[in-house]
């Protein structure tokens, strides 16, 4: 997998290219991630247009780079996934790194903003872990 960071402004956008998986590529994520991080870029996307698969170790670290963005006050989201990818982040139900910290559901209470609560759901872990990013 390779990885190229764009910046603009209050932005950046980490383009990855290649399969999400267990070693080097699930590393150079998370470096480039903390990179930005400790550079405080208050907005950090993960373009997944060219990934066309991650395994439970890139999908970990998915869900990794969304909390500790989240730890430092910056917003870190999923953006252009499709395919097998989208299908993945779906059907593991990891599909709210796709939204914005500020827009849609409230994660902590599982209500969309400006709605009524819902019934309360029920938890898998792969849910659970999708609530706590």
């Amino acid at each position: 997998m390779r990885l190229r960071i764009a910046t603009t402004g209050k932005a950046a956008e980490i383009n990855l290219k290649g399969a999400l998986t267990l070693g080097r590529p699930v590393e150079n994520l998370d470096r480039a991630v903390a990179t930005l991080i400790s550079a405080r870029v208050p907005e950090i996307e993960l373009n997944l247009a060219a990934v066309p698969y991650a395994d439970g170790s890139g999908l970990g670290a998915l869900v990794a780079a969304r909390i500790s963005a989240r730890s430092a006050g910056l917003t870190l989201r999923v953006t252009k996934a499709s395919g097998k990818m989208r299908e993945l982040l779906d059907m593991t139900c990891l599909e709210t790194l796709r939204r914005a910290d500020s827009a849609g559901e409230d994660l902590a209470s599982g209500t969309e903003r400006g709605r009524s609560p819902r019934r309360p759901r029920s938890f898998t872990l792969s849910r659970l872990a999708a609530h706590v990013a």
